[in-house]
């Protein structure tokens, strides 16, 4: 990810990786999570909004990609500046595409990002997991970007991001084992695509 310092022992208006485990995280999510954490209460955002920037895409049309990731945010006061309060931005990130690096700028700040999804993981220390589907992009942007565009505080943290093609075969979820004996067991799971046949 572009725009990432690593490490890093506080924030400065940009995503860094935080080290800090997540309170009550799911198994499958460890350390090392994107942070992208905005102190600014401004509504010209004077240090400039957090955002990253994947690598380009160099195989593949964004309008074919499928993505996952755990979000978190661990903040649950009630000030007026964070989401805890109704409507507040807290817990807010967007996931869109951009043309070129040079697309975000000081000027011209996000326009000419293409908005796919904006996700607000809910209040409480519990990260969530989110599916983004790009199939609706018409551009041809090869950049994917996270970003903040809010005026006020915000803090996302985001890991375990996971992106395949939308043609190819989903990777199933919540699978499940119960009414094992010595020859038998029942599988229970999520299919995440169109499968009807599976290699067990």
């Amino acid at each position: 990810l572009t725009n990432t310092p690593s490490p890093a022992a506080s924030s400065t208006y940009q995503p860094y990786v935080y080290g800090t485990a997540w309170t009550t995280p799911p198994a499958d999510v460890v350390k090392n999570c994107l942070r992208l954490y905005n102190y600014t209460t401004t509504a010209t955002g004077t240090n400039g909004f957090p955002y990253a920037i994947m690598p380009e895409l160099l195989n593949a049309d964004a309008k074919d990609l499928k993505m996952s990731f755990y979000a978190y945010h661990n903040n649950t006061t009630t000030s007026a500046n964070y989401a805890a309060k109704a409507g507040g931005p807290f817990g807010l990130l967007k996931v869109g595409v951009v043309k070129s690096l040079d697309d975000i700028n000081k000027t011209d700040q996000f326009k000419k990002v293409t908005e796919i999804a904006t996700i607000r993981c809910a209040a409480g220390k519990k990260a969530e997991k989110f599916i983004i589907d790009f199939s609706g992009y018409t551009g041809d942007g090869k950049y994917i970007v996270f970003y903040s565009d809010t005026a006020k505080y915000n803090d996302m943290q985001i890991d375990n991001l996971s992106i395949t093609l939308a043609s190819a075969p989903q990777k199933i979820t919540d699978l499940t084992v119960s009414a094992k004996t010595e020859t038998t067991a029942t599988f229970t799971w999520t299919e995440n695509g169109n499968a009807a046949k599976w290699d067990v």
